[in-house]
């Protein structure tokens, strides 16, 4: 149960356009949460700058990969590993 600090009771009108109503939809949808959370989160966060929680996992892959080639000394590694950085960067973007 939350403590009374924790418990959500504000209700607040915010005026938009239908075009920042479309993206922040698209936004909370892509990080999966509720368009108030989105919104609440983005503004306590610093603008919505979030990151999945995907992403550490992502780039903790990549790097036990990275380290993994460095024992080994393999190609093939490098370019999976290439493959992965790319789809991280374009996570990102």
């Amino acid at each position: 149960m939350r403590s009374e600090d924790e418990k959500k009771t504000l209700v607040k009108t915010v005026k938009m356009t239908k075009n920042e109503e479309t993206v922040i939809k698209n936004k909370a949808k892509e990080h999966n949460k509720s368009f108030s959370r989105y919104m609440v989160d983005a503004a306590v966060n610093g603008g919505g700058n979030t990151l999945s929680p995907q992403i550490p996992v992502m780039v903790t892959n990549i790097v036990n990969k990275a380290e993994e080639i460095a024992k080994q000394k393999n190609r093939r590694g490098i370019t999976a590993l290439r493959k992965d950085v790319e789809k991280l960067w374009s996570t990102l973007s």
